[in-house]
């Protein structure tokens, strides 16, 4: 039980941290918090839907099915939450913090993108081992505790968010999809190198004696930055470019003299 409450805890905080960082950031803005609600439906179907065809879904493109969903998702996600950040200072230094369609479509599509895919890694692992080994009320019982961590994890930084004061929240939110996004592009780097369509020779360095990917520190590092013990030059020059686009668009949000906190709403 204590491995489900690990994994589920792991793919539960991913998407928590995207989820609840739009979320707070967005509620900052003005923005209803309701548009996460048909989110989640949608992204639990599809999540289903994922899980339940995963043998048909890997056979694709010569087996790398799998794999390229994933990439598709996370890419996804990481250019969703960097065009949320390009559109925030035209949003800010409106008077009336209006929520545009666009920014509303990015938030939309990070959410659903990472929680498909993390909710789809759950429904797999339970699906795969819990029935199969026969420790069905075991794993669940374990999932259930590591999504109520989870869950109450992503509240915790959402309320925290939250007591920050709207400016501050908006600026500590900009900096953390920034790392967010950055490391869901270079997994997915990662996943096009398992795959054999990116090279995949050059490991900068092994960092796992430090710290652990399997460790608590790791899954942290992990859910955040996208840490990798082994990464590869690839990996590396994808997370930092993505980084730098996010510090071009960061640096725009910090030079709008405009934002006016009484605009946003109290």
């Amino acid at each position: 039980m204590i491995d489900a409450v690990v994994i589920v805890l792991r793919e539960v905080l991913e998407a928590m941290l995207v989820c609840c960082v739009l979320l707070a950031s967005s509620y900052a803005l003005g923005a209803k918090r309701i548009w996460l609600l048909p989110v989640t439906l949608f992204a639990v179907g599809g999540a289903l839907l994922y899980a339940t065809n995963l043998t048909a879904l890997t056979d694709l493109f010569d087996g790398r099915g799998q794999e390229l969903t994933n990439v598709l998702l996370l890419m996804l996600t990481g250019a969703s939450l960097l065009f949320y950040l390009a559109q925030l200072p035209d949003v800010i230094k409106q008077k009336n913090c209006d929520i545009t369609p666009a920014l509303y479509a990015s938030l939309i599509v990070a959410s659903a993108a990472a929680m498909v895919r993390e909710l789809a890694e759950i429904f797999i692992y339970i699906f795969s081992y819990g029935i199969a080994s026969g420790q069905t009320a075991l794993v669940v019982s374990g999932a259930v505790i590591g999504a109520g961590v989870g869950v109450s994890l992503g509240i915790f930084i959402f309320f925290g968010l939250l007591w920050l004061g709207k400016r501050r929240c908006l600026q500590v939110s900009a900096v953390l999809l920034s790392l967010i996004g950055a490391g869901m592009m270079s997994q997915a780097t990662r996943f096009l190198v398992q795959s054999g369509l990116l090279p995949g020779e050059h490991i900068v360095w092994d960092s796992g004696w430090l710290i652990s990917e399997s460790s608590l520190t790791g899954e942290l590092l992990h859910a955040l930055l996208g840490y990798d013990a082994t990464p590869g030059i690839e990996q590396l020059a994808v997370y930092f470019a993505s980084l730098l686009m996010a510090i071009l668009l960061l640096r725009k949000l910090s030079l709008n003299q405009s934002l006016d906190v009484d605009s946003l709403r109290h």
